[in-house]
């Protein structure tokens, strides 16, 4: 009902797909052009992106919930350079810590743009930039 499993695009912008499995690892190689001029929702290869990567089970062409946590990377790479090892982190702890940080940002600002609306509206009156600077400051607060 939320989700949907991806379904093959028959435009054919992959080419020379091959798969194989050795001592437990699957490796796939495919190509595909660099850009693709007018296909909406495909990736610009020449630009750098992090990898996410998460594995688990897949049947008959539907995929499942993974098994771990994805293994996401520090930085961004460049997808179409020559294979490296890239590195990256499986955490939960830097997730979850990240979670707690953006609550923690979001619950003050948006607590400082509530108070300056409330008790502010009378003090500062006054245009600023063609609204009430205390419409300016609240709104500033809560981006």
């Amino acid at each position: 009902m939320g989700r949907s499993h991806p379904v093959m695009d028959s435009r054919g912008a992959l080419e020379d797909l091959a798969w194989r499995l050795a001592d437990g690892v699957m490796q796939c190689s495919f190509r595909r052009n660099i850009t693709l001029p007018g296909a909406k929702n495909r990736f610009d290869l020449n630009t750098s992106y992090y990898i996410f990567l998460a594995d688990g089970a897949a049947d008959d062409g539907r995929i499942y919930k993974h098994s771990q946590q994805p293994l996401i990377t520090y930085e961004k790479h460049n997808v179409t350079d020559d294979p490296k090892n890239v590195g990256g982190s499986h955490s939960l702890f830097l997730l979850k810590a990240h979670g707690a940080l953006m609550f923690v940002a979001w619950m003050t600002t948006v607590s400082i743009g509530v108070l300056t609306a409330r008790f502010f509206k009378s003090v500062w009156s006054k245009a600023f930039f063609g609204q009430a600077a205390w419409f300016q400051v609240g709104g500033r607060k809560s981006l």
